[in-house]
């Protein structure tokens, strides 16, 4: 599959270390500072056009985890605007990204044609209605 991409001044293309990775690594265009507990938001100056039946989905990259920073995402099919990455830093210290600095990767994966249909009750399952934490250690 092929995705096209545009990149804005400043922009690095999303990369790959491995041909078997899953994610596409983004990089900064700027210098990011990121004080504990709190936000900042990145305008990667990338562009990308998933395809009708994917998604796109920008996950933290696990050695950033490793020093408390976390981001999330979704990039619709369709979306043609800059991915922005929100970056959360969880630690206790403040944190420093140079430019070029790898802070996400984008997962590309397919999503299957759903349709919501409203009804008057649902079955019962093995779990039930049983959530958060119901499952044991």
């Amino acid at each position: 599959m092929e995705i096209k991409v545009k990149l804005d001044e400043f922009a690095f293309l999303p990369t790959r270390a491995h041909d078997t990775d899953a994610g596409w690594d983004i990089k900064t265009p700027v210098d990011i500072n990121i004080a504990p507990r709190r936000y900042t938001k990145v305008d990667t100056k990338v562009h990308m056009i998933i395809p009708k039946g994917y998604v796109g989905m920008v996950k933290s990259r696990s050695g950033m985890n490793q020093h408390g920073i976390q981001c999330e995402g979704v990039l619709d099919a369709g979306y043609v605007g800059s991915i922005g990455v929100t970056l959360y830093n969880n630690g206790i210290v403040p944190l420093f990204y140079p430019r070029g600095s790898r802070i996400a990767q984008v997962v590309i994966l397919p999503i299957p044609e759903t349709e919501l249909v409203e009804v008057e009750s649902l079955p019962m399952t093995e779990r039930g209605s049983r959530g958060f934490g119901s499952s044991g250690r």
